[in-house]
């Protein structure tokens, strides 16, 4: 190819060792190694000085043309002109024809779930395959599969509230609670951040009618989400509140 000319010194003398190789004596088998282990050598070796080639070869030559797909972007931004557009998809081999559907195949469009969130306003919510047909060519086999990516579900808080109002039972409530994607391991702890608890004041007036002791005291005021730095300071500040008895 005439190469060697162009190449540094170190690769010459590689290409020239190539081409006449010192260990030709090792026959056949022992050529196909050495030529093996030569072409990895010179890929590596060779790779960043004809990479540079290939720019100097662009620098002095530009063939590079924007490619279809970033024509119809510009195109449908409105920066370049129409005759412009169908002249770049000329280049990428499309007829005129044939460049408006390819335009229109690359433009934005809503995804499955989007279109099928607007049949359900534009058309029969509880039946949404016609007006979703009129879109986009959802398979009939992988419809319902789609279809209930788009359905609103209970969450954890709504889970809560109906088994605080007794309108499910605890196997109900824990089977819900799967289904949302909480673990076995976890259910128990689920279900105990649903309850609420009396404020601090309310716990520690309770506690003071019960004659609790002082650290059960502290305990039911942090759980009451008092810091625990500030419990005692919370409890000293209850405890000096004058009553209401007293006042009058």
């Amino acid at each position: 190819l005439g190469l060697k000319e162009y190449l540094p010194d170190e690769l010459a003398l590689l290409f020239s060792e190539i081409e006449a190789p010192a260990g030709a004596f090792l026959g056949d088998v022992g050529g196909r190694f050495v030529s093996e282990v030569a072409d990895g050598a010179v890929s590596q070796a060779a790779s960043p000085f004809f990479e540079s080639m290939g720019y100097a070869a662009y620098n002095r030559s530009p063939t590079k043309k924007m490619t279809p797909q970033t024509t119809a972007v510009l195109y449908s931004r409105n920066k370049i002109s129409e005759d412009f557009f169908l002249e770049r998809f000329r280049m990428g081999g499309f007829e005129p024809f044939e460049a408006k559907f390819q335009y229109k195949a690359l433009f934005a469009y809503p995804s499955i779930p989007d279109i099928m969130l607007w049949a359900r306003y534009h058309g029969d919510p509880v039946n949404t395959k016609e007006q979703v047909w009129k879109k986009f060519d959802v398979p009939v086999d992988d419809y319902d599969l789609w279809e209930w990516q788009t359905l609103q579900r209970l969450t954890t808080a709504d889970c809560h509230t109906l088994f605080r109002r007794g309108i499910i039972d605890e196997t109900e409530f824990r089977y819900r609670l799967s289904e949302i994607g909480w673990r076995e391991s976890s259910l128990d702890q689920t279900m105990q951040v649903g309850w609420s608890i009396p404020n601090a004041m309310l716990l520690t007036q309770g506690n003071l009618l019960r004659d609790a002791d002082n650290e059960a005291m502290l305990r039911d005021i942090t759980r009451a989400d008092i810091h625990p730095d500030y419990a005692q300071k919370y409890l000293d500040a209850v405890l000096t509140k004058p009553a209401t008895t007293d006042l009058i």
